[in-house]
C-alpha cells in the first residue's frame, strides 16, 4: 500500500496552519484587550497593526513604566538624602530644575520595548559565537591578522601608555594610526580590557550587529515607517549578508565599520528633517565612532557616495539655501574633535604610510552586475570569475533576497503619497553607490584621480547599499500594511462574535517574515567559532625567553594569533599599508613547511611536517663593536624596551624598533640622544648597563586634548544650545 500523502493535501494543510493561526492568535489577543477595557487599562496597550493588541509588548511598556517609577522615586530619595545632609553640615547641595534630556515615558517604552526585541533576536543569531572555552576564535581565514593591533590593550593592562606603541609586528608603529582595525573604537577598547582580544572579539561582533539592527530601526523610525515595519528592518539589518559573510574571511572590523555607518545616517537624517538640537549632538558622536570604526572603505564610501546627496535637504521649494548647513557644519566639528585621538596621530603619520595599487581594478565588477548579489546567495557562486568577481566572497556577497529588493522598487509607488525627499535621497544614495564601485566608474575617474588606485577593493563599498534597500522596503512594507483596499476575511464564531483578518496578512506580512527566516537560516552558519589546533612544541619553540622578531611562515593566521597571545613579536606579515622607507626587521627564528625549505640550511628542530629554522646573527637587540655584534637580552612590551648588555668595549647598541617621533632613551636612567637611523640605536659604553627606551608622542596627548574639547563641545550643545538647532 502506498503511503505517500498526496502534495494537494500537504499544501492544503499548510494553507490551513498559515491561515487558522494568525485567527487565533488575533483571537487571544482580542480577547486580552476586552479584559483591559472592562479594567479600563487600554491607554497604554500597544498595537502591532490596526485591531491587532499586542499583549506582549503592552507588558514590556508597563515593565519599563514601572522601572521608570521606581527610578524616579530613588531620585527623589537620594535628593531628600543630600537635603538632611546640608541642614546637618551647613553645606548647599544644587538640583537642576529643567534636565537637559527629558525621557517621554509614551514614547519611551515602546522604544525600549523594540529595542528589547532586536536584541534578543541578535543573540539568537550569534548564539553559535558565544563559546567563551578556550582556544576557541571566530571563523575567517584572515581572522587573526584583523584583530592584531587589538593586542596593544593586552599591553595596557602591564605598562599603562605604552600601549600608545604597537609593537608587535614588522618592526613596530604608532598604535593609533591603525586604519584596518578600529583599535580606538569605544566597543574594541571596552570588549577587549574586559574579555581580552579572544572573547572580547566574539562580544564585539555581537554588538556591532546589535548596533546594524538598532540602526537599521533607527533609520526606518526616522522615515515615519511603523512599528512592524521597522522591526523587520532591523532583523534584516543582523541577519543580511552584507555583514555575515564578512565572517567569511573573519573580517569583524568590515561589520563594525559598516553598522557605525548605518548608526550616522539615522541622526543624520533626522537632522536633516528636524534640525532638533539632540540630532545634531547625536550625529556628532555618531561620526566620530565611524570615523574610529576602521577599515577606510567604508569610510571613502560614504563620503562619496552619500554625504554629497544631502545637499537636497539644503535648498527649501524656491531653491534658496536653508539654515541647515549651519548645523552640518557643526557636526563636523564636534565629530572630528571628538576623533581626535585618532586622526592627530594619523595625520601626522600618514605621509610615511604607502599602500599598494591596482590600476587595473581587477577586483572591481562591471555595473551592471552588481545588483545581482542582493539576489544570489550560492557561495561557489562567487568562487568563480563569473560576472567579474574577484574570488574574493566577503567583498562581493551582500544577499537579502528578493523580498525587500522587490518591496524597494515598490516605494516608487509611493513617491506621490509623501516623503518625496526621503525616497530621492535614499534612490539617489542607492545608486551612486553601485556607481562608486564599479569598474565603469573606477577606470573613467582614474584618469583625472590616479590616487585612485590604491582603493584596490572597491566592491567591499556595495555592503553600504543594503541599508538603503531595506530602509525604501520599510517604507513600502508599512504602506502597504496600512492601505485601506485590502479585502478581509472574516471568521464568525457559534456565541456570536468573530474575528477578522486582513489580506495583507497573507500577501505582505507572511512574505516578510519569511525573508528574515530565510536570512537567519542562510547566515547563521557564519556567525560561529572554530577550535585553534596547533602543535604545542612548535609554539613553545617559537616563544623566545628574551624578546626576539619570530616569522611562523607558515601560510596561516592562526599561528600569528597564537604567538601574539604569547607576547611573540612576528615580522614579515602582510598588512593593508607599510612604512616609506621602512624595511621589515629579520627574524632570529623561523617555523616552516618541510616542503618549503628544501636546502635545510639552519634547520635545528623538525617536528612533523614543520621545520625550524634559526639564524642566529639576526638579533632583536646587538652592540656593534667594528665587524663584530654582541648579542644583548631584551624584553619589550609595546613602547616599553629595557635592554641589559655588557660589553668590553664602547660600541652602538641597536634594537630592531621602528624609530618613529616620541622615542627617548636612558642609560642606567641618564637620558641620550637616539642617532638618526631607521631602527632605534644609541652609543653604548663599555662596561654593563642597562637601557631603556620608551615612547613618548605627543601627538597622542594633543589629540586626547581635541577629543576632550569635543566632548565639552557636546556638554554645552546639549545644556546651553537651544532646543532647536
Amino acid at each position: 500500500m502506498n503511503s505517500d500523502i498526496p502534495y494537494r493535501y500537504i499544501i492544503t494543510a499548510v494553507i490551513t496552519v498559515m491561515v487558522l493561526t494568525p485567527l487565533l492568535v488575533l483571537q487571544v489577543s482580542r480577547r486580552w484587550y476586552q479584559k483591559q477595557i472592562v479594567n479600563d487599562q487600554t491607554d497604554d496597550v500597544v498595537f502591532l497593526g490596526k485591531n491587532f493588541p499586542s499583549p506582549v509588548l503592552t507588558g514590556l511598556v508597563r515593565l519599563g513604566r514601572y522601572m521608570t517609577i521606581r527610578f524616579a522615586n530613588l531620585v527623589l530619595l537620594i535628593r531628600h538624602l543630600f537635603t538632611r545632609i546640608a541642614a546637618l553640615t551647613q553645606l548647599s547641595f544644587t538640583f537642576p530644575r529643567n534636565p537637559a534630556i527629558i525621557l517621554d515615558k509614551a514614547s519611551l517604552m515602546p522604544t525600549l520595548g523594540e529595542v528589547s526585541l532586536i536584541a534578543v533576536f541578535t543573540v539568537v543569531f550569534c548564539v553559535n559565537c558565544l563559546n567563551f572555552s578556550p582556544g576557541s576564535i571566530l571563523i575567517g581565514t584572515e581572522y587573526g591578522n584583523l584583530v592584531q593591533s587589538h593586542f596593544i590593550w593586552n599591553t595596557f593592562h602591564e605598562c599603562g601608555t605604552c600601549a600608545f606603541w604597537n609593537g608587535y609586528i614588522n618592526g613596530g608603529a604608532p598604535a593609533f594610526v591603525e586604519t584596518r582595525g578600529a583599535v580606538l573604537h569605544p566597543l574594541v577598547v571596552i570588549t577587549t580590557l574586559l574579555a581580552g582580544v579572544t572573547n572580547g572579539s566574539k562580544l564585539m561582533l555581537v554588538f556591532s550587529l546589535l548596533m546594524a539592527g538598532i540602526a537599521q530601526w533607527w533609520l526606518a523610525r526616522v522615515m515615519g515607517v511603523g512599528r512592524f515595519a521597522r522591526l523587520w528592518a532591523g532583523c534584516i539589518a543582523v541577519v543580511g549578508g552584507h555583514l555575515s559573510m564578512k565572517m567569511e574571511s573573519g573580517n569583524i572590523i568590515l561589520i563594525l565599520s559598516t553598522a557605525s555607518a548605518i548608526l550616522l545616517l539615522a541622526p543624520l537624517l533626522d537632522l536633516a528633517i528636524s534640525r532638533r538640537r539632540s540630532s545634531l549632538i547625536m550625529s556628532g558622536i555618531m561620526l566620530s565612532l565611524f570615523i574610529l570604526s576602521g577599515q577606510g572603505y567604508i569610510q571613502i564610501g560614504f563620503a562619496a557616495a552619500i554625504l554629497p546627496v544631502f545637499l537636497i535637504f539644503l535648498f527649501d521649494e524656491k531653491l534658496q539655501i536653508k539654515p541647515l548647513w549651519k548645523d552640518f557644519l557643526m557636526v563636523l566639528l564636534l565629530g572630528v574633535l571628538l576623533a581626535g585621538v585618532f586622526l592627530v596621530p594619523f595625520l601626522h603619520f600618514f605621509p610615511n604610510m604607502t599602500k599598494d595599487a591596482d590600476k587595473l581594478f581587477t577586483n572591481y565588477q562591471p555595473l551592471e552586475y552588481l545588483p545581482l548579489n542582493l539576489v544570489v546567495h550560492d557561495v561557489d557562486f562567487f568562487k568563480i570569475t563569473l560576472l567579474g568577481h574577484d574570488l574574493n566572497v566577503y567583498a562581493n556577497y551582500i544577499y537579502i533576497g528578493w523580498v525587500p529588493v522587490i518591496l524597494a522598487i515598490f516605494s516608487l509607488a509611493f513617491f506621490a503619497q509623501g516623503r518625496r525627499r526621503i525616497i530621492t535621497f535614499l534612490w539617489i544614495s542607492l545608486l551612486l553607490i553601485f556607481t562608486i564601485c564599479s569598474h565603469e566608474f573606477a577606470s573613467w575617474i582614474f584618469q583625472y584621480m590616479p590616487l585612485i588606485s590604491s582603493v584596490r577593493w572597491g566592491s567591499i563599498i556595495s555592503g553600504l547599499s543594503v541599508p538603503f534597500i531595506t530602509a525604501l522596503a520599510a517604507l513600502s512594507l508599512d504602506c502597504l500594511i496600512h492601505a485601506s483596499w485590502w479585502p478581509e476575511i472574516r471568521l464568525n464564531l457559534t456565541n456570536g462574535s468573530g474575528a477578522s483578518l486582513s489580506i495583507s496578512l497573507l500577501v505582505v506580512i507572511f512574505p516578510a517574515i519569511f525573508s528574515v527566516y530565510q536570512l537567519f537560516m542562510f547566515h547563521q552558519k557564519w556567525i560561529t567559532t572554530t577550535e585553534i589546533q596547533l602543535n604545542e612544541q612548535v609554539l613553545n619553540e617559537l616563544t623566545p625567553s628574551s624578546t626576539q622578531w619570530i616569522g611562523p611562515d607558515l601560510a596561516d593566521y592562526s599561528w600569528m594569533y597564537s604567538l601574539l597571545e604569547r607576547g611573540v613579536k612576528i615580522t614579515n606579515v602582510w598588512r593593508a599599508w607599510g612604512w616609506k622607507g621602512s624595511e621589515n626587521p629579520k627574524a632570529n627564528t623561523i617555523a616552516v613547511f618541510s616542503i618549503e625549505n628544501p636546502d635545510r640550511g639552519d634547520v635545528y628542530a623538525t617536528y612533523k611536517d614543520i621545520e625550524l629554522v634559526r639564524h642566529r646573527n639576526n638579533q632583536y637587540a646587538f652592540i656593534s663593536v667594528g665587524n663584530q655584534s654582541n648579542p644583548c637580552k631584551a624584553r619589550a612590551t609595546g613602547g616599553l624596551i629595557t635592554v641589559s648588555c655588557a660589553n668590553d668595549q664602547a660600541g652602538i647598541l641597536t634594537v630592531q624598533e621602528n624609530q618613529w617621533t616620541g622615542w627617548n632613551v636612558s642609560i642606567d636612567g641618564i637620558p641620550a640622544h637616539l642617532l638618526p637611523v631607521n631602527f632605534l640605536q644609541v652609543n653604548a659604553p663599555a662596561g654593563n648597563h642597562t637601557y631603556t627606551f620608551r615612547y613618548e608622542p605627543w601627538d597622542v596627548w594633543v589629540g586626547l586634548g581635541a577629543t576632550i574639547l569635543g566632548i565639552l563641545l557636546a556638554v554645552w550643545l546639549g545644556l546651553r544650545a537651544p532646543k532647536f538647532a
